[in-house]
């Protein structure tokens, strides 16, 4: 497994930031707009097996949580994220 990372959006405009663990994106936070006073969260694989959601007052807090959901299921499924092998 590679190490997980933050991408931003895919098109100009794109308020997302997901969170990747190489190719597959495994969450996302959902930067509020200009009247919005929370970021909202969404991390698809969890130690529940069901997506979870929320809502944190800043995209720090935001990333902080889907971090740890993920890493919970990874801890569930006895696996780590690791750093890419230097294969050179």
């Amino acid at each position: 497994m590679t190490k997980l990372h933050w991408q931003e959006g895919a098109y100009p405009g794109d308020n997302r930031r997901l969170l990747m663990c190489g190719t597959v994106a495994v969450g996302a936070i959902f930067l509020p707009g200009p009247r919005a006073r929370y970021t909202r969260w969404r991390a698809w694989c969890t130690a529940r097996m069901n997506a979870a959601e929320g809502t944190e007052r800043n995209p720090d807090q935001a990333r902080t949580e889907v971090e740890k959901r993920f890493t919970e299921f990874l801890h569930l499924a006895g696996l780590a994220p690791a750093e890419p092998r230097d294969d050179a």
